[in-house]
């Protein structure tokens, strides 16, 4: 009797191969609330104020002379 192939080679696992794209989309939804989560705390954040730079006179000095 001769061997036939009875092709599980090509059978594949439906619920194996969803894992792995199930797993991405799942990554995907964590690191979007993460992005969301850093951009409510730094838009509830206030901004620091820069400092001045050397030579350059501040807001309010020296400026323009009548």
């Amino acid at each position: 009797m001769a061997d036939k192939s009875t092709g599980d080679d090509k059978i594949i696992d439906f619920d194996s191969a969803k894992q792995v794209h199930v797993l991405q989309r799942k990554e995907d939804r964590v690191q979007n609330m993460r992005q969301a989560f850093k951009a409510a705390r730094e838009a509830g954040q206030p901004k620091p104020a820069k400092p001045n730079k050397p030579g350059k006179p501040g807001p309010g000095k020296g400026g323009r002379k009548k």
